[in-house]
């Protein structure tokens, strides 16, 4: 899991930067997490639920945090 994702987000982060001078804004989200996950000594699966794949409650407050910010950032510009 942890490859293709790294592989799919390195092709999301390669097109936001072609568009990136038309105000599109790639929240980069795994290295948000990847970043919390180093400071704090965690592994990526404490912020996910038993299947590995979708977000825990930890995981979806990390997420949240770092999203709205933005979201209210953005929406102050308009």
């Amino acid at each position: 899991y942890d490859e293709s994702n790294e592989a799919y987000n390195k092709i999301i982060r390669s097109v936001a930067s072609e568009y990136s001078e038309k105000n599109l804004t790639l929240i980069d989200i795994e290295l948000c997490f990847k970043n919390y996950t180093k400071k704090n000594g965690l592994r990526s699966g404490d912020l996910l639920l038993s299947d590995g794949i979708h977000l825990n409650e930890s995981g979806h407050n990390l997420y949240a945090e770092h999203i709205i910010p933005i979201i209210f950032d953005y929406l102050a510009l308009k």
